[in-house]
This record gives structure tokens, C-alpha cells and sequence, in this order.
């Protein structure tokens, strides 16, 4: 981000999308370029199941990655089922469950391929009574509440609630957290929605493990939520990483490259890459 002065105080000022298309295209290759997807990729939406991704975006993330001298990666608080029905990418990497496993390109069988901070996607029958116990608790709250059921986690999406009554939204999210626990899972605070896991994913260690896998010498990542903290510290350090802004989360992380306003210009950053790279 640029800087200048207001009354003698320093203000960060963000780049127009096109400084950072110049910016991205002036890193070393190969290149990694990493995504978010929801509330990045796919604009959020009061149901989770009924998130996209524009079809210009899909068209250009295609040509991206039909590059030689560039590697895409999706990295996502989805499951692999999930991310699948969104976008179907099977030629680039994708971490899902935020990072918790690690899908090689080519892969369609994520339990061959985990990250370091997970055993993949198969369940013993004391994990899987966890997590059926912590979804019962969820299909007992009330309607506005959506429920996401993962391969490792469960989600607890209050956005619908939020827009009548965001205190009980609140309280809900904070209930949520704490019968997680209860089930010894660990909670996972998002944007209108707590998550029960297994074991937490961290984006950033599975955007480390990606970029070494595919011999970048630089990266890009652009993320909207405080899981890709992790992976926009990370790519900051190793090439550009990006915050995308929205209401719920406007400021970004100590350490980011810059941020960007939304999904629209985002979107826009990726087809004017499309065009260019």
C-alpha cells in the first residue's frame, strides 16, 4: 500500500487493482498463486450451499492455471465435496477443511494425500461420535441457523440470524464454541460462523507445504477472513499477500501486502492477470 500524510499522520493508502496485476506479474517464476474461496472467489451468501463463483472468474482462473510458469492453488475452510461442487479444478492444488488436507493436482482422492496437520479424511469411530454429537446439539437451534456438516468439522452458520437478531446470533456462536469444546473439538470463530474440528487446519502451513511441493520461487495469496491470516503473512514474506475487505472484516492483518475492496475487485485483478500472464 502507498503512503502519504493527512494533518502530518501516515496513511495507508490502497493500490488501484491494477498497481497489483503489475505487482503480481513482476514476481519471480515459477509462481504460486493461492486463493481463498469463499468470501474471495465466491461472494459470501446468507446459505453456504448456495455460494458460486462468477463464471468470468471460473474462465479466468482456467487460463491461470493452464500456464507453465504458474502453479494454482485453492485453499479453503471447505471439504473436498464442497469445494468440488463450487469450482472443479482437479489439475490445480487444493488444501480444504482450512488446510487441513492437502489434495495434489490430479488428485481426486484426498485421503492419499494429507498435510502435515492431519491423518486425511478417514475417521476412527470416537471421532466420528464427536462430531455426530456436536451436529445433534447444532439441528436443535433455531431456523436461520445453518448447519454444515465436513468431512472433519461441523459448521454453524447464524448469517440468516444475524440480519433479525445478530445478539442471538452472537450468543449462539459463542455456545457453539463452548459445546465444542465439550466434545473436545476445537472451535473455529469465521465471518457469522463457528466451526467444530477435529483438529484446526492452518492455511499457512499448508500454503508453505504447497509452495514447496511446486518448486515456487514466489507466491501470491489473497484471503478475506482471519483463517487466512496464517497464508497472506505467509505469501507476503514470499511474494504478495492480500487481504480482501468486507464489512464484517475491513481491516487487514499486521503484515499484509495491501488489501483489496471486495470480491468485484478481486475478480477484477484476476481477469486483468488472466489477460496478462
Amino acid at each position: 500500500m502507498s503512503e502519504t500524510t493527512v494533518n502530518g499522520t501516515p496513511v495507508n493508502l490502497p493500490k488501484p487493482v491494477s498497481a497489483w496485476v503489475d505487482a503480481v506479474m513482476a514476481l519471480p517464476r515459477p509462481l504460486l498463486i493461492a486463493l481463498d474461496v469463499d468470501g474471495t472467489l465466491a461472494p459470501i451468501v446468507p446459505d453456504p450451499y448456495a455460494a458460486t463463483i462468477p463464471p468470468d472468474v471460473r474462465d479466468a482462473l482456467g487460463v491461470i492455471n493452464a500456464k507453465d510458469s504458474v502453479t494454482l492453488a485453492l485453499i479453503t475452510g471447505r471439504d473436498a465435496s464442497a469445494l468440488q461442487r463450487i469450482i472443479d479444478i482437479p489439475e490445480a492444488y487444493r488444501a480444504v477443511e482450512h488446510g487441513a488436507v492437502l489434495i495434489e493436482p490430479g488428485d481426486t482422492d484426498s485421503s492419499s494425500s494429507p498435510s502435515s496437520s492431519s491423518s486425511g479424511p478417514g475417521l476412527t469411530e470416537e471421532q466420528q461420535s464427536r462430531l455426530d454429537a456436536f451436529a445433534a446439539w447444532a439441528e436443535t437451534l433455531p431456523d436461520g441457523v445453518r448447519v454444515e456438516r465436513k468431512a472433519r468439522s461441523v459448521g454453524v452458520h447464524v448469517r440468516v440470524l444475524a440480519s433479525d437478531d445478530p445478539g442471538e446470533a452472537q450468543a449462539i456462536l459463542e455456545q457453539a464454541a463452548q459445546i465444542a469444546r465439550s466434545h473436545n473439538l476445537t472451535p473455529r470463530d469465521g465471518r457469522s460462523v463457528c466451526e467444530a474440528e477435529l483438529e484446526p487446519g492452518d492455511k499457512g502451513a499448508a500454503l508453505a507445504t504447497i509452495m514447496q511441493r511446486s518448486a515456487a520461487m514466489s507466491c501470491f495469496y489473497a484471503g478475506d477472513d482471519v483463517t487466512d491470516y496464517p497464508a497472506i503473512q505467509f505469501a507476503a514474506k514470499s511474494g504478495i499477500g492480500l487481504f480482501v475487505r468486507s464489512a464484517e472484516r475491513p481491516h487487514p492483518p499486521e503484515g499484509a501486502s495491501g488489501a483489496l475492496p471486495g470480491t468485484d475487485a478481486l475478480a477484477e485483478l484476476l481477469k486483468k492477470l488472466s489477460e496478462r500472464i
